[in-house]
């Protein structure tokens, strides 16, 4: 333990991360008196209501008496110190805000990822008043206070970039020492190569977990994966010792080691990637590849996961349109990118079912990709208001025609009803017709007579094209069809032909309703998506080839995001126009 500075310091601590509140708490428990600064105001508001807790590799409770949500309001303090520990992409603008405080007294540092942080910081203050901190420690945030810190591998370090600054760094350094965080201070050369040494380290796994979405551990568990890290390793060293950097002697292997130690941690690329927000790739390989185009030294490693992570950032900054069929029986999910391609699909039971799945499903969504346009249809499309509604017909209609533009007739059976939809080249409903017998023939049917012959749904489609027969469920009725179904068992009916008498009803179910033959027949729907097999029946019923649509479970959620598509450029060509 060391001894504490003997004037209190004030320091302001922007951003309340795991960095932020894992260098707060020790400040704050050191006997300095700190600002938390975040613009998530329930979070100043936790932290002043419960304080901040650490957990796992530190294990602390610290009560915070000082917060606030913009930096604007730590003009009041009087600041000797502030501390930048934003994402690194966030720079820039916590720097254009720390200036307008109008203080030519306080001192920044910078507590961040990446390469040249310090530089861009001193252009702003100066080096007098420009302070670098390289930290070793990881954690990942489980509630608004709370700070699981995954690994500390001591020491931190911190430099001062000029002279006028040296005391507080020490002062600093100091109180973060007599609270065993242990921290050493560095020069403002040894500095850089202590921010270089982290970037490398950063660089190596950080972008292959974000890209392949993997833990540490996960990455450093195959053997391709660690060939992968050692290579941009390798490549970063080259560049490094073109900018005059004294890498230490043994740092490849030291890196592997630590690196392999890491457990299942997230890095915060990885956490970004899933939240759909901009991550530091571009201050970490891409500085990298930068510094490579300097000194003529080719980095493909590096350069092709960074042009990996900004395809993956590039979903958030497009323009997506999202479709919603929320099914009697399940609710489908797509979302489409400018161009008509399909980017996102996902099925999870209805929302009257399981309203937690579909907001949780809304939400990775919404995080993932910047929606434009929302359009629901299907039984349950009055329960979520998107930007538009309209008819699983209509819907069915514009999925099939975005990618097969002709006179068609679509077959759509669903889990309570069969619909007919004569579609015209440009997605129009020409003419419908639907089922009237209640939901015989349709996916509910087949789950419950299924289930009352003892069949698995995954496995009918294959069992009936093994049957030879051609025995048909007579009954409409699914009660009807139960006991038919239980004397079928009764006799020993062979399970495959069971299977076949099932879809066999349903062919018979479709012929009773007008299907039109002289063009094309594409089935779409859930029970097509799974019982696959009733396309070579139906095919051999009607006499006509019978085709099933791509992803046939989500065309009626294809042809709601194409119709929310079609609805925000129609708006955006007609600027007055009032929905």
């Amino acid at each position: 333990m060391t001894e504490k500075p003997k004037t209190q310091l004030k320091i302001g601590v922007i951003g309340a991360g795991p960095v932020g509140l894992t260098l707060a708490a020790h400040l704050i428990e050191a006997g300095a008196q700190v600002i938390i600064c975040d613009i998530l105001k329930e979070k100043i508001d936790e932290l002043i209501k419960a304080g901040i807790k650490l957990t796992n590799s530190i294990n602390k409770e610290i009560q915070v008496n000082h917060a606030c949500n913009s930096i604007s309001e730590l003009a009041d303090y009087d600041l000797d110190l502030i501390v930048i520990s934003v994402k690194t992409t966030a720079l820039n603008k916590v720097i254009e805000q720390i200036a307008l405080l109008d203080s030519e007294k306080v001192c920044v540092m910078c507590a961040q990822n990446g390469i040249d942080n310090e530089l861009i910081t001193a252009q702003a203050f100066g080096k007098q008043r420009t302070l670098r901190m390289v930290i070793n420690y990881a954690g990942e945030m489980k509630k608004l206070n709370t700070v699981n810190v995954t690994f500390f591998n001591p020491p931190n370090y911190v430099a001062a970039l000029a002279k006028n600054s040296q005391q507080i760094a020490e002062s600093f350094t100091s109180l973060l020492n007599t609270v065993d965080l242990e921290t050493a201070i560095s020069d403002s050369d040894e500095i850089r190569n202590h921010i270089w040494e982290k970037a490398i380290l950063n660089a190596a796994l950080s972008g292959l977990c974000a890209i392949s979405h993997r833990t540490m551990k996960e990455v450093m568990s195959f053997p391709e994966t660690v060939d992968m890290v050692a290579g941009i390793i390798d490549e970063s060293v080259q560049v490094v010792k073109m900018e005059n950097i004294e890498i230490r002697k043994g740092f490849r292997e030291d890196c592997i080691r630590y690196l392999k130690k890491a457990g299942h941690h997230r890095p915060s690329m990885l956490v970004d990637i899933d939240n759909g927000v901009e991550t530091e790739i571009d201050h970490l390989n891409g500085k990298i590849v930068e510094y490579g185009k300097k000194h003529q030294i080719d980095t493909p490693l590096n350069q092709g996961v960074t042009a990996l992570i900004h395809l993956h950032e590039k979903k958030k900054m497009g323009q997506y349109y999202l479709g919603i069929d929320l099914g009697s029986s399940y609710t489908k999910l797509v979302v489409i990118d400018d161009s008509g391609e399909l980017v996102f699909n996902s099925v999870i039971p209805t929302l009257s079912r399981n309203k937690n799945k579909f907001r949780n499903q809304l939400s990775k969504i919404n995080k993932q990709f910047s929606i434009n346009k929302v359009c629901t249809t299907g039984y349950g499309r009055d329960s979520y208001k998107g930007d538009l509604q309209t008819t699983e017909l209509i819907c069915a209609s514009a999925g099939l025609s975005a990618s097969f533009p002709e006179h068609k007739c679509i077959i759509d059976i669903g889990g309570e009803d069969i619909k007919i939809i004569e579609s015209g080249p440009d997605g129009e409903v020409n003419n419908f017709y639907m089922n009237d017998k209640c939901a015989a023939g349709t996916g509910t049917f087949i789950t419950e007579i299924a289930e009352k012959a003892e069949l698995e749904l995954n496995e009918m489609s294959d069992l009936a094209e093994l049957a030879s027969g051609s025995k048909v469920i007579n009954s409409f009725c699914t009660v009807f069809a139960k006991s038919e179904i239980l004397g079928w068992k009764f006799n020993n009916i062979p399970i495959e032909e069971i299977s076949k008498g099932i879809y066999l009803s349903i062919i018979n179910r479709i012929r009773k309703l007008p299907v039109r033959t002289n063009i094309p027949i594409m089935l779409c729907g859930g029970v097509i998506a799974y019982h696959p097999y009733l396309q070579d029946l139906l095919a051999k019923e009607l006499s006509v080839d019978v085709t099933t649509a791509p992803n046939p479970q989500y065309i009626v959620a294809l042809g709601a995001s194409v119709l929310a598509q079609k609805n925000h450029r129609q708006l955006n060509h007609n600027p007055d126009h009032v929905k």
